[in-house]
């Protein structure tokens, strides 16, 4: 199996979009398995952060020098 990632930079604001996910299996596939690996597909863990992003919380240190 491999799974290649493509995207499009986007403006407004600035951020990553408009992906497109390449899934190419080296071997012929029944209807039934193409059905349960696009299940597994869309239940990646990356494919569902993407479509409910998490918080994000940044903390900077910053050095003091004497």
């Amino acid at each position: 199996m491999e799974v290649s990632v493509s995207a499009g930079k986007l403006k407004q604001p600035a951020q990553i979009g408009n992906f497109i996910v390449q899934a190419t299996c080296p071997v012929a596939l029944t209807e039934e398995l193409s059905e349960g690996l696009m299940r597994s597909v869309h239940h990646c863990l990356v494919h569902n952060t993407l479509l409910s992003p998490p918080e994000i919380h940044i903390d900077l240190a910053v050095a003091v020098h004497a």
